[in-house]
C-alpha cells in the first residue's frame, strides 16, 4: 500500500541538532509540536558554524539555475516528518531506482547527518545525501545557502510546476500507446503461502488500457530460483507454467490475480513472463510476445494508481 504525504512548498534552512534532536529547536514544545513548526517554516534555524548563515545578498544571478543530481544507488526517501531524534527510521518510504534524476530543493542537517529535499510523486522527502551525486561541483553548505535564496525558490517552484506538467504528457502518451499493446502488467511477484507447508503464492495485477472488455488473461511463466534456473513446476509437469484470470476487465479497469500453491516448493525466488495471451468479449484475442513491452515502467507506478484511483 502506498501511503501520500502532502503539503504546502517548503524550503528548509540547515541546521544542526545534537541531543534529543528536533526537540532541542524548541525546547517548550512537544516533539510532534515541534515537527509541525518545522514542516510549516515557522523558524528561520541556522547552525552555529559561521559557514551555515545565510546571506541572501551573495547569491548571484547564475546561481538560480536548479541543482540536479542523480542517484548513485537505489535508496530510499522519508517524509520529513520522520526525522526525530536524528533517526530517519519512521514513516512510509520511497523507493527510488539508480540513475534516477532529482532536482534539489532543500537540504536539513541533523548533527553528522545531511539529507537533500527533494520532490518525488508530488511528495516532498529527504533522501540521504550520501545517495545522491550532485552534477554542479558544489559543497553541501554552499547547496544550503543557494536554496534558501528568494530566488531560487521561486524557480524551484516553476521548474517543479513545468515537470509536473511534462510528466502528465509523457504518462499520457504512454497510456495511448498501451492500447495497442492490449494490456498493461503492473505488477508481477512471488510470496510464501506459509512457514509451515512448501509453496509459494503467485501473482499478477493489470490495467486494462483498451477500450475493450477483457474476458481471460493468460500467463504462462517460468519460476526461477535463486541461481537463475528455472524450476519444474511438478503441479503443472512443466517448467512453464500457465495462470488464467477470469474477468471481466472493462476498459480503464484493473484486477489482481493470485494463485495459491503455485509451486509447491520455496525455491521460486521471481517470476520470467513467457507470453501472455488476452482474449476480449468481442472474440478478438491478443498474445503478447515480447513481455517488456507490457510491464508498467517503475516511473508510472504512481500515475497508473492514480489515474486508476480518480477514475
Amino acid at each position: 500500500m502506498r501511503y501520500i504525504l502532502s503539503f504546502s512548498f517548503i524550503f528548509f534552512s540547515i541546521f544542526s541538532i545534537s541531543g534529543q534532536g528536533i526537540q532541542d529547536l524548541y525546547p517548550s514544545m512537544s516533539k510532534e509540536s515541534a515537527i509541525t513548526a518545522l514542516m510549516n517554516n515557522e523558524f528561520t534555524i541556522t547552525g552555529n558554524d559561521s559557514k551555515n548563515t545565510i546571506i541572501d545578498d551573495k547569491i548571484t544571478e547564475e546561481d538560480v539555475s536548479i541543482i540536479l543530481g542523480k542517484t548513485r544507488e537505489i535508496c530510499v526517501g522519508r517524509p520529513i516528518s520522520s526525522l526525530i531524534d536524528c533517526s530517519d527510521t519512521g514513516g512510509f518510504t520511497e523507493d527510488i531506482d539508480a540513475n534516477f534524476r532529482v532536482a534539489i530543493l532543500g537540504t536539513i542537517s541533523c548533527g553528522e547527518k545531511k539529507y537533500y529535499i527533494i520532490e518525488l510523486n508530488r511528495n516532498r522527502i529527504m533522501v540521504n545525501s550520501r545517495y545522491i551525486k550532485i552534477d554542479k561541483d558544489l559543497s553541501f553548505y554552499e547547496i544550503s545557502n543557494i536554496t534558501q535564496n528568494s530566488k531560487y525558490k521561486n524557480a524551484i517552484e516553476s521548474y517543479s510546476d513545468d515537470l509536473n506538467k511534462n510528466r502528465k504528457i509523457e504518462f499520457k502518451t504512454y497510456l495511448d500507446n498501451q492500447k495497442s499493446a492490449g494490456i498493461i502488467l503492473m505488477n508481477y511477484s512471488v510470496e510464501d503461502v506459509s512457514e509451515v507447508t512448501d509453496g509459494v503464492t503467485a501473482k499478477f495485477e493489470v490495467f486494462n488500457p483498451t477500450n475493450k472488455t477483457i474476458k481471460y488473461v493468460t500467463f504462462y511463466v517460468s519460476g526461477i530460483n535463486a541461481v537463475g534456473d528455472k524450476v519444474y513446476n511438478i503441479r503443472q509437469q512443466s517448467y512453464v507454467s500457465e495462470f488464467k484470470g477470469v474477468g471481466p476487465i472493462k476498459s480503464k479497469e484493473s484486477a489482481s490475480y493470485e494463485w495459491e500453491y503455485a509451486w509447491f516448493t520455496d525455491v521460486v525466488e521471481t517470476l520470467k513472463i513467457i507470453k501472455v495471451k488476452i482474449q476480449y468479449m468481442d472474440g478478438s484475442a491478443k498474445i503478447v510476445t515480447i513481455p517488456k513491452s507490457i510491464v508498467l515502467p517503475s516511473k508510472f507506478q504512481f500515475q497508473l494508481q492514480e489515474y486508476i484511483d480518480n477514475l
